[in-house]
C-alpha cells in the first residue's frame, strides 16, 4: 500500500479549515490542520516533511508571512523546499501576492477560494510547478551591449526587461508602467541618474508604490553611495558587474522589501481594525442611550397607568410589569455602567431591583429587607433571570403577606454551590402557608413562573413544608439556578 502524501494546512478560522482540509483530501492527501503556527512547527518538527503547506496570513501571534520566512529559514532547513500556498480572506490583490512569492510561496489565493481554481493550483505545486509572477526590470543605461546583457539575463530568470538609453525615454516609460526593479546608471547622456532616482522616490511615495532603485556607476568615489542611499535607492554597484550577481541582489532586494511591505500591511490593517472599533464603540453607545431610555419610558408609562387604575387587580398586575422592567433595566444598567459587560455584581444589584420593587408598591417603608451574598457576582444571563424571579416572589409577598399597612420582613440568602450552581432561599415574615387567611391566589401564576424559569434552564424550585434555619417565619421558598 502506497502511504498518503501529507498536507500541513494551518488557519484560525474553523470553517476555512473545513473547507481546505476536504479539497486536500480530494488530492488524496492526508491532511493535518492547526489553528497557530507553532503547533504546526512543533508537528513538522518530529515528523518527515509534508509534501505541502497550506497556510493563512492574517493570524494571532505568528502571521503566515513570518510562517514562510520561518519555512524558508536556516533554523527549519530540513523544511526549506516544503512548497507553500498561501491563502488569505483579509489581503489580497497582486501586492500581497508580490510579497508572499518574494518570501518564498510557491501560490497564493483569496479567500473564499475557487475549489477548481484551488486544486488545480495546488495540483500544479505538488508537480513541482509554481504560480508564476512575472516582475519588471527597467534598465537605464546608454552602453546598448551592457543594457543588451543585462536584459538577457534577467529574461533568462524570468523577468520581464525594458531598457532604456536616456533619461527622457526612461521617465517615460517610468510614468506609464510600474517596474519592481530601476538598474540606473548614473552616468546618462541628457541628465544624470540622480534625477531618475528623485523621480521613482517620488513615485513610490505618491502611489504607495515600491519600486526598488540600484545604482550603478564605474566612478570610484565613496561618497555617492551615501548620497543615493538618502535619496531612495536600495544600494548601488560598481560597473563592470556581473548579471548574476546583480539578479541576485535584486532577489534580495524583493525580499527586504517585501517584509518592508509586511509591516506596512500590518500597521495598516491594525489602524483599520482601530477604527472599526471606535465606529463600533460609539454606534454601541448610541444604542445603548436608546435601549436604555425606551426602558425606563415603559416603566414609567407602566408606573402611569398603574396609578390611574382603579380596579385593584390592573393595578397590581400593571406594578408587576413594571417590576419585570426594572428587573430587567437595573441588569442592563449594572453591566454599561461597570468596565466588563459579563458579570453583574450580586449584592448591588439585588438591593437596587427589590427597592424599586418596594417603592413601586409603596411598601418600602414598613417592609424590611436583609439581602446576604456570598456569590459576589453573576452572569448578566443569571441574573436577569434571577431579577425576574424576585420581582415575582417581592410582588407576592406585598400582596398576600404584608396586605394593608402590616409590617414585616423580607430575606433573601444567595449562595454558590459548587462551579456552575446558585442557590437562592427567600423568605418573609408574613402568616406563611399553613396560615387559613392566606389566599390560595398566591401560588398562582408568579410561582409557575418562578417554577418554570428556574427549571426550564436545568434548576430546580421547591417550598419546604417547615421554615429553614436561615429563613423567617412565614413564607420559605428555594432557587437553584444553572449558571
Amino acid at each position: 500500500m502506497i502511504e498518503k502524501k501529507t498536507a500541513v494546512v494551518v488557519n484560525d478560522d474553523s470553517t476555512q479549515l473545513e473547507l481546505l482540509e476536504t479539497l486536500l483530501s480530494e488530492l488524496e492527501l492526508s491532511v493535518q490542520s492547526f489553528v497557530d503556527v507553532a503547533s504546526a512547527l512543533e508537528y513538522m518538527s518530529g515528523q518527515e516533511p509534508p509534501a505541502l503547506v497550506v497556510t493563512d496570513l492574517y493570524m494571532p501571534k505568528v502571521d503566515g508571512w513570518r510562517f514562510c520566512r520561518l519555512l524558508k529559514s536556516p533554523e527549519y532547513q530540513r523544511l526549506n523546499d516544503v512548497p507553500i500556498v498561501v491563502v488569505s480572506a483579509t489581503f489580497s490583490g497582486n501586492d500581497s501576492e508580490e510579497m508572499t512569492h518574494a518570501l518564498g510561496a510557491a501560490g497564493f489565493m483569496p479567500a473564499p477560494v475557487v475549489p477548481e481554481v484551488f486544486l488545480d493550483q495546488v495540483s500544479s505545486v505538488l508537480n513541482g510547478g509554481r504560480v508564476n509572477i512575472k516582475q519588471r526590470v527597467l534598465i537605464v543605461e546608454d552602453n546598448a551591449a551592457t543594457a543588451n546583457g543585462l536584459s538577457a539575463a534577467f529574461e533568462e530568470h524570468g523577468y520581464i526587461s525594458d531598457w532604456a538609453g536616456t533619461g527622457a525615454a526612461a521617465s517615460e516609460l517610468l510614468k506609464s508602467r510600474s517596474y519592481n526593479f530601476v538598474v540606473l546608471d548614473h552616468h546618462l547622456p541628457d541628465i544624470t541618474g540622480d534625477e531618475l532616482l528623485k523621480q521613482v522616490a517620488h513615485a513610490n511615495r505618491q502611489r504607495h508604490s515600491h519600486t526598488v532603485a540600484l545604482m550603478m556607476t564605474s566612478d570610484s568615489d565613496p561618497s555617492w553611495s551615501l548620497k543615493w542611499l538618502e535619496a531612495g535607492a536600495w544600494g548601488y554597484l560598481r560597473k563592470p558587474l556581473d548579471p548574476v550577481y546583480l539578479i541576485r541582489v535584486c532577489e534580495q532586494a524583493a525580499r527586504e522589501n517585501a517584509l518592508l511591505r509586511v509591516e506596512y500591511h500590518l500597521e495598516q490593517r491594525t489602524l483599520e481594525v482601530q477604527r472599526l472599533l471606535t465606529e463600533k464603540k460609539l454606534l454601541l453607545e448610541e444604542l445603548q442611550h436608546r435601549v436604555k431610555n425606551n426602558m425606563h419610558t415603559v416603566a414609567t408609562l407602566l408606573q402611569l397607568r398603574s396609578m390611574s387604575a382603579s380596579n385593584p387587580q390592573a393595578k397590581n398586575a400593571l406594578l408587576e410589569a413594571q417590576g419585570t422592567v426594572r428587573s430587567v433595566l437595573s441588569v442592563y444598567e449594572t453591566l454599561h455602567g461597570s468596565e466588563g459587560i459579563s458579570t453583574v455584581a450580586t449584592a448591588a444589584h439585588i438591593e437596587s431591583l427589590l427597592g424599586h420593587v418596594l417603592r413601586a408598591f409603596a411598601a418600602s417603608s414598613r417592609v424590611g429587607l436583609e439581602i446576604t451574598a456570598d456569590a459576589e457576582n453573576l452572569s448578566s444571563q443569571t441574573a436577569v433571570t434571577l431579577g425576574i424571579m424576585l420581582n415575582e416572589l417581592v410582588t407576592n409577598s406585598i400582596k398576600y403577606a404584608f396586605t394593608g399597612e402590616r409590617e414585616g420582613r423580607i430575606k433573601v440568602v444567595i449562595e454558590r454551590v459548587g462551579k456552575d450552581r446558585i442557590k437562592v432561599t427567600y423568605s418573609d415574615s408574613g402568616p406563611g402557608v399553613a396560615d387559613s387567611t392566606v389566599s390560595p391566589e398566591r401560588f398562582g401564576f408568579g410561582l409557575s413562573m418562578v417554577d418554570n424559569l428556574s427549571t426550564e434552564g436545568g434548576g430546580s424550585f421547591t417550598m419546604p413544608a417547615d421554615s429553614a434555619a436561615d429563613t423567617l417565619d412565614g413564607f420559605s421558598c428555594t432557587v437553584v439556578l444553572q449558571e
